[in-house]
């Protein structure tokens, strides 16, 4: 990524000084390239805050809640890399890195560790500025990448701890509110994908469904499964469908749970007629009893899963179920910053772009000067 459109000057020509106006104009230049580094900041950490495994973005899916700040996060590294590599002066980026940890803790919420997450971001956002522009002084020539290579990695890790923080301040909240050790967010975003798979093999799925008529509907649909080989009009009490059962080659077990199942059937018509009237204390007590969780008549198939994993996770996690927050907020830091690599290089590949295209316009140019450089010579006299 060198530059290769550049003007030739003689070797014995300097940097020139530029005058105060001139210097004027390169500050308000310098200023006006800081604003779509800031709005890019403004909306990454929104994005970052609405992403999936935390809140979900209105009106969007979980894919596209998920991809939306990795692709902003490029633009947001592409553009201060370059903004970086184009300018002197190492006060305006400072100040619009002061202005994006604000608006990051504001978004993302104050705690403890958000404020030293802020701090440690404004440090590296200045540090990152300096080592661009020290890389690009003492190169021969303009290499975008090798000026980059370094700062922008760091920044995005950096960067992604402000949502890890968030994530576990949400999950750590829950904990104590509900003993929910992962937050409802995360079985919606693992979920979300595979749900029109599910609902190709469960008819009627939906993680908005109400859970029981969802399990109600469920079973009448394997009952009918069951039933195809049976003839003759489905008796009513429970005595006649077991011997309805029987009389179709069904084994005395097998014709007792077909009778049951018939009878969940009618207790899923009276769910449906009146949910909110008691009349599903039955399945809700069976099924209650069956995943070992309590499940009310608003539950929704998201609410029943997050109930049942989290009554796992605790199991298994036994006396340490405090710190398995902790634990989720390393993983969920770790695999956003991996999925982040790609989006990383399209960073570079940005920046590369933005440089090749913005050279070519009256911004700014690039122009060979010559620099004093030390040798060693022997001495002959």
């Amino acid at each position: 990524m060198d530059s290769a459109a550049a003007q030739h000057v003689p070797d014995s020509a300097q940097k020139q000084h530029i005058s105060p106006d001139d210097e004027k104009k390169v500050l308000i230049k310098e200023l006006l390239l800081q604003i779509p580094v800031l709005l890019l900041a403004g909306l990454t950490l929104w994005s970052l805050r609405a992403s999936v495994a935390v809140d979900a973005l209105p009106g969007t899916n979980e894919v596209a809640s998920f991809l939306l700040p990795l692709f902003l996060l490029s633009g947001l590294l592409a553009t201060y890399g370059f903004v970086a590599l184009v300018t002197e002066k190492w006060w305006p980026p400072a100040i619009t890195g002061l202005m994006t940890v604000v608006l990051g803790v504001v978004l993302l919420g104050v705690s403890p560790g958000m404020i030293v997450v802020a701090v440690l971001l404004l440090a590296v956002w200045v540090a990152g500025g300096k080592y661009i522009a020290r890389e690009r002084d003492e190169s021969m020539k303009i290499r975008i990448y090798r000026s980059l290579k370094r700062a922008l990695p760091i920044l995005s890790t950096i960067l992604l701890l402000m949502p890890t923080v968030r994530f576990h301040n949400v999950s750590a909240q829950q904990y104590e509110e509900s003993d929910l050790i992962l937050p409802r967010g995360v079985v919606v975003s693992l979920l979300g994908p595979l749900e029109g798979g599910l609902r190709q093999v469960l008819p009627g799925f939906s993680l908005d469904a109400n859970f029981q008529e969802f399990a109600a509907q469920a079973a009448a649909d394997q009952i009918s499964k069951q039933l195809d080989g049976m003839t003759g009009p489905v008796p009513a009490d429970l005595t006649d469908l077991q011997q309805f059962a029987l009389d179709a080659g069904y084994d005395a077990e097998t014709a007792e749970q077909l009778a049951l199942a018939l009878e969940q059937e009618e207790v899923k018509q009276a769910i449906s007629q009146d949910l909110a009237g008691g009349a599903d204390i039955e399945l809700a007590n069976s099924l209650s009893d069956s995943l070992g969780i309590e499940i009310a008549t608003s539950d929704t198939v998201t609410d029943v899963i997050t109930k049942y994993v989290n009554t796992q996770l605790t199991q298994v996690a036994g006396p340490f179920a405090e710190y398995v927050p902790w634990l989720f907020s390393l993983i969920y830091w770790f695999g956003f910053r991996l999925i982040a690599i790609p989006f990383i290089w399209l960073a570079f590949l940005l920046a590369w772009g933005l440089f090749k295209i913005l050279q070519h316009t009256p911004l700014f140019d690039v122009v060979y000067v010559k620099r004093p450089v030390e040798e060693v010579s022997l001495i002959t006299s």
